[in-house]
């Protein structure tokens, strides 16, 4: 405990104290800056008085003068570098402003506390204890580093009952709290306690009692002073505080002469002198975590964003003045399918404000519909539409292809059937079987090949792809890059056919302006039919039926594979996919990156397949190198045929016929498709 002897007269007669010694004299200065931050020479005209922390083992000082007219000014200098619980340190002043005592706080009595995470507060005695009351009548700024914490107070003098000019002594006493350590349950983590260092002026030696008004000492004349008549104009207080924020704001929103303070230290008060000039600055935006923010609007003494402030003549509250805003995002699907105003991205819009969208369809596109999601969002086919800004919006504008009318690709008067086709970039190419009389065909049909380098939009001649007098089939063709490779099934005996069809290709690196000779990709005596072929990089897989026997096929067909690394330069030995003993028939195979994907039909009889074929599929990671177990992507009692793969990405389609019977399908075969992800 202390007495803070404010002293107006030019010389006061001595009282002696119960706390005998433990007098400071408050004594007119110049003002300080109520900032938190105890600078050189600010406090340098105060008189001080000191605490020693029984541990760790440091002394704060506490500095007090006022100005003569309208504060009293108290600052700590707390060298505390333990950082266990800051919102548990804190420092305390008490106030006897009638210097009755008692033991017990009575009425007049004032508790003032403030911690380090910056919280303040206020007690008032109501005889008998401490009460909490509402913080009137002082301000205080904290400023914390790692090596210790400040704390500055401006107390106006109608809080502690003094006139200015009038001397006036009153009761009062400083401590300092340091949160050493925190007790916690080590099973819940619940902290259940903390252990703290405690520290006060006077002393506890002197019997000093916070409880005790009594023991905070007597009036003590005798300090001689000179008197100082009051400052005109007295200083006044600035508060800035902000409008139109909500608890959800985040990160700086205010800047005071280059202080920063959050939504949760406003508002915040300056004690500064008439006409003197400071800099505050609004953030604009402020952050109000996904999707939202609050934008700068105006400030109420009319300045910019950021502008330099006269104190005025009195004291004033300066508002900055905020508006919610929300965030718009604009996307489109398929990625080029069209464009939106607003533009594809993010915008920020004024809470409430309607505004119209609309999509523009690019060439090859229509315009299908809008998805919206979020407050106010649209979802549906008006274009253009409107959406208001209640919430965060994300519209989806999505688009569709649009096919221009049949291209005629074979122009004969004879049979052409089972295309193929395949695209790279903005070329196409379309694989087929044709039935045409050509030299050299012995009047069987061969696979001929035609190139668009124009998506599709025209044609080059007819590219004659088998050249002999046997049956070509089947086609299959694949692009990547320049690279163009066309697979069908050949009767043409050669050496090992056993006169049975074999698998052959032939490959363009330059977009299908020439071909390499025919590459045999099966090599057996037993039937191979029905490739499919799929390429990416250098890799190039082929996959086909064979009716080779082999262990557990049960002298069925089974499906196979042959892997290329090297644009068709050469390939590996042939993989068995399938590994049963019924058909397994139809393969398609897809790849992306390093993944490859083969399916087909097989009728080996399984749970719920009604002994009829399903659909299967087997997946590489490895580029081919190995294969996982077989997936079975049908499950009904009814045949299933045709499979057809699609890869995108990690996403992957699989399409087929089945003849299950289903409501409006007239007990005909319908078309269903699988998604994997």
């Amino acid at each position: 405990m202390f007495i803070v002897a404010l002293a107006f007269a030019s010389i006061l007669p001595a009282v002696t104290a119960h706390n005998t010694g433990y007098v400071v004299d408050a004594i007119y200065g110049t003002t300080p800056a109520i900032d938190g931050v105890v600078s050189n020479g600010e406090w340098d005209d105060a008189r001080n008085v000191t605490i020693d922390m029984p541990s760790p083992g440091y002394r704060s000082t506490i500095y007090v003068k006022h100005d003569a007219a309208h504060y009293l000014f108290i600052a700590f200098n707390v060298p505390d570098a333990t950082l266990v619980d800051i919102s548990s340190d804190s420092i305390n002043v008490l106030f006897d402003p009638l210097h009755q005592g008692d033991v017990y706080p009575q009425t007049d009595d004032i508790g003032l506390w403030v911690t380090r995470s910056g919280t303040i507060g206020e007690s008032n005695g109501t005889g008998s204890e401490w009460q909490e009351t509402s913080v009137s009548g002082w301000i205080a700024a904290v400023s914390s580093t790692s090596e210790g914490w400040q704390v500055e107070l401006g107390i106006e003098f109608s809080k502690l009952g003094i006139t200015s000019k009038i001397a006036k002594t009153i009761g009062a006493a400083f401590q300092v709290f340091d949160c050493l350590a925190l007790i916690v349950n080590i099973e819940t983590g619940e902290i259940m306690g903390r252990i703290m260092s405690f520290g006060s002026w006077p002393p506890e030696e002197a019997h000093y009692d916070p409880w005790n008004p009594s023991s905070w000492g007597d009036l003590n004349y005798g300090v001689p002073v000179i008197i100082i008549p009051p400052k005109e104009p007295l200083p006044v207080t600035v508060t800035f505080q902000v409008s139109g924020l909500g608890d959800d704001a985040l990160g700086v929103v205010l800047t005071v002469e280059g202080t920063e303070y959050t939504f949760t230290q406003l508002p915040v008060s300056f004690i500064w002198e008439v006409g003197s000039t400071h800099t505050v600055a609004a953030s604009d935006p402020v952050s109000a975590g996904s999707g939202k923010q609050y934008a700068w609007v105006s400030w109420s003494d009319g300045g910019g964003q950021t502008h330099s402030y006269t104190t005025p003549s009195s004291d004033e509250t300066v508002t900055a003045n905020y508006k919610s805003q929300y965030q718009l995002t604009m996307q489109v699907n398929p990625t080029g399918g069209g464009t939106t105003n607003p533009a594809v991205g993010t915008h920020w819009y004024d809470s409430g404000q309607t505004l119209s969208i609309q999509a523009f369809p690019t060439s090859g596109y229509t315009f299908s519909s809008w998805s919206g999601s979020g407050s106010g969002s649209y979802s549906g086919a008006s274009n253009p539409a409107d959406v208001t800004i209640n919430g965060p919006i994300t519209e989806t504008a999505n688009f569709q292809p649009t096919f221009n009318p049949p291209i005629r690709v074979s122009k004969n008067t004879y049979y052409s059937g089972y295309p193929s086709a395949a695209a790279s970039g903005s070329y196409v190419y379309v694989a087929w079987e044709d039935w045409t009389p050509v030299s050299g065909s012995g009047g069987y049909p061969e696979i001929w090949l035609r190139v668009s380098s124009d998506y599709g939009a025209n044609f080059g001649s007819p590219i004659r792809i088998s050249t002999n007098t046997y049956n070509s089939v089947n086609p299959s063709v694949a692009a990547y890059g320049s690279y163009v490779y066309v697979a069908w099934e050949d009767f043409t005996p050669v050496s090992g056919s056993g006169s049975a069809p074999e698998i052959w290709m032939r490959i363009s690196s330059n977009n299908g302006a020439s071909f390499g000779s025919a590459i045999r990709i099966s090599t057996n005596t037993y039937e191979s039919c029905l490739p499919s072929v799929a390429a990416s990089g250098s890799y190039v897989y082929v996959a086909w039926m064979d009716s080779t026997p082999v262990s557990g096929s049960g002298g069925s067909f089974e499906i196979w594979v042959r892997v290329s690394s090297n644009y068709g330069a050469s390939f590996g030995p042939a993989i068995r996919i399938s590994t049963n003993t019924g058909e397994s028939a139809y393969p398609s195979v897809t790849v992306s990156g390093s993944y490859v994907y083969v399916a087909w039909m097989d009728s080996t009889p399984v749970s719920g397949s009604g002994g009829l074929p399903e659909i299967w599929m087997r997946v590489s990671s490895n580029n081919g190198g190995t294969f996982s177990p077989p997936i079975r992507i049908s499950t009904n009692t009814y045949d299933s045929w045709h499979p057809s793969l699609a890869v995108s990405g990690s996403y992957v389609y699989v399409a087929w016929q089945d003849d299950t019977p289903v409501s409006g399908s007239g007990s005909q075969p319908e078309i269903w498709l699988r998604v994997g992800s």
